[in-house]
């Protein structure tokens, strides 16, 4: 070694730590103890939040139960005024009504009328053009048909003839005047 020992003196004295420094540490400690305090007020605060959404939870059951109840029976008394108001309409009459207005040339195909509303579509076939307009002028001029209109027509082809299918339009006395 050099010659020069260790110079080690244990007896030496800290200097003193600044007052700044003290100030720093009791912030700090403020701040941890703030900090705790807002920790364990949220933790409070979640818990009870908690608790509410757990007791609203075991209520919702019974109270959506209740409620798909009330919705079901409000759907069903809704159907069964409308079967009742269709079952109202006067049906035979508009039956009897496109018999006796239908000549031996026009088929009936198919009927598809509301009661509630007072509205058909008639589809049916004709066994010419000069047939379906005669038809048709029959059933503007009926009583208890009204606003009858053409709404389609398309000839069909046939080996022995040009049969025409067509459908028509109207109102008739089932129902209100107009839609709902």
């Amino acid at each position: 070694m050099n010659g020069r020992g260790l110079d080690l003196d244990f007896a030496r004295t800290r200097p003193r730590r600044p007052a700044w420094a003290w100030l720093l540490l009791l912030a700090g400690l403020a701040a941890a103890a703030w900090a705790g305090q807002s920790y364990e007020r949220a933790t409070r605060v979640m818990a009870e939040a908690q608790a509410r959404v757990d007791r609203l939870e075991r209520a919702r059951p019974v109270q959506a139960r209740a409620l798909a109840r009330d919705r079901r029976d409000d759907a069903s008394r809704t159907a069964q005024l409308a079967a009742a108001r269709q079952l109202e309409a006067p049906w035979g009459e508009l039956f009897a009504t496109l018999q006796t207005t239908r000549p031996a040339t026009i088929g009936l195909l198919g009927l598809d009328a509301d009661g509630r509303r007072g509205q058909l579509n008639l589809t049916a076939e004709a066994k010419d053009y000069p047939a379906m307009i005669d038809y048709y002028r029959r059933l503007q001029t009926t009583a208890g048909l009204a606003d009858i209109t053409l709404t389609q027509h398309d000839v069909m082809e046939d080996r022995n003839a040009e049969p025409v299918r067509f459908v028509l339009r109207g109102r008739w006395g089932g129902g209100g005047q107009g839609g709902e």
